[in-house]
């Protein structure tokens, strides 16, 4: 149960802060969406958790097993932490980024032309279908 609340409470802490950068979500989407659907995940419907915001770090309690907390570092993404710790044992640092303005630059390597109509010839009804 240990190994189980330490991932979930990794997953959560992800799904809030690191997916989350461009689209909010709250901590039960994210259990709805990304954690409870996959069995090996191993959410159980008795765990419990806690989202401390100010600190982004996620706590998640099973039963008879002790809490288990992951915190979001920025560019280092989220981090298990070891059993009672509110810290990790690094330094995070920026990693500097080179890439161009993606609202400057054509699809796929940016934004523009990524929302044109479908091209003549293209089965849109086919494609959704493939990727549902």
């Amino acid at each position: 149960m240990e190994f189980r609340a330490a991932i979930c409470a990794h997953h959560l802490c992800s799904g809030l802060w690191v997916v989350g950068r461009d689209y909010q979500r709250t901590a039960e989407e994210v259990i709805a969406q990304d954690i409870a659907p996959f069995s090996y995940f191993g959410w159980q419907p008795e765990f419990e958790y806690q989202v401390d915001e100010a600190r982004k770090i996620v706590t998640v309690t099973a039963p008879d097993a002790p809490p288990r907390s992951a915190r979001y570092t920025g560019d280092q993404s989220s981090t298990i932490l070891p059993r009672g710790e509110t810290n990790v044992f690094f330094e995070p640092v920026q990693v500097p980024r080179n890439l161009p303005d993606p609202s400057t630059q054509e699809w796929p390597m940016g934004d523009v032309g990524a929302t044109v109509p479908v091209p003549d010839g293209v089965d849109s009804k086919a494609v959704a279908a493939a990727l549902d």
